[in-house]
C-alpha cells in the first residue's frame, strides 16, 4: 500500500488523511464482517434540499436482507437519480 502511496504521490501530489471515515456525505465504517456506508446525513441532507424534512413516513415493506449486485445497484442508483431530478 506504501508503495502505491508513494506512486501516486509522484504522479499527482496526493496527502494520505488516514482512514476513510466520510465520503460523499456517506460515513464509512470498518467491521470485521466488512466495510458499512451509512448514508443518513445523505438522506437528510436530500430531504432537506426537497422540502420534505417534515415529510410523514409511510409504511413500505421491502425484505431488508435483499443483497444487490453491480448491476442491479447501478440500476437502482439510476433510478434514483432520475426521482430526485
Amino acid at each position: 500500500m506504501n508503495e502505491v502511496k508513494r506512486l501516486l504521490d509522484e504522479k499527482f501530489k496526493i496527502k494520505d488523511l488516514g482512514k476513510l471515515s466520510f465520503f460523499l456525505d456517506q460515513e464509512i465504517t470498518r467491521q470485521k464482517e466488512g466495510i458499512h456506508v451509512n448514508k443518513i446525513k445523505y438522506t437528510l441532507d436530500i430531504s432537506v434540499d426537497r422540502g420534505m424534512l417534515a415529510a410523514k413516513s409511510c409504511h413500505t415493506p421491502m425484505n431488508k436482507d435483499i443483497r444487490l449486485n453491480f448491476e442491479q445497484t447501478c440500476t437502482f442508483v439510476m433510478l434514483l437519480e432520475g426521482f430526485f431530478t
